[in-house]
């Protein structure tokens, strides 16, 4: 079976950061669920994964635009440590 829009898919992967470290991951005895073509996961990552078969072992690089964004300063929010239930 392929992957397409409307498929609950159970992703093993490994995340990691441009130095190669894992930063993220999910091993087959608790994989990622999601439902394909509703936005749930990065873009960029959606699109590679449309249409691939089940059981495929994939190596994917995104750029940051088709992954979490681009870095934006902006976006950077300060929250007192006060704010946190204890």
């Amino acid at each position: 079976m392929k992957i397409r829009k409307g498929c609950i898919v159970d992703l093993v992967y490994e995340l990691k950061d441009s130095g190669g470290e894992v930063v993220e991951s999910a091993d087959a005895s608790d994989p990622m669920t999601y439902l394909h073509g509703y936005g749930e996961i990065a873009p960029g990552l959606e699109e590679e994964l449309d249409g691939v078969e089940e059981g495929a072992v994939l190596e994917i690089e995104l750029p940051p635009g088709k992954a979490y964004g681009e870095y934006n300063p902006d976006g950077i929010v300060a929250v007192p440590r006060s704010e946190f239930p204890a």
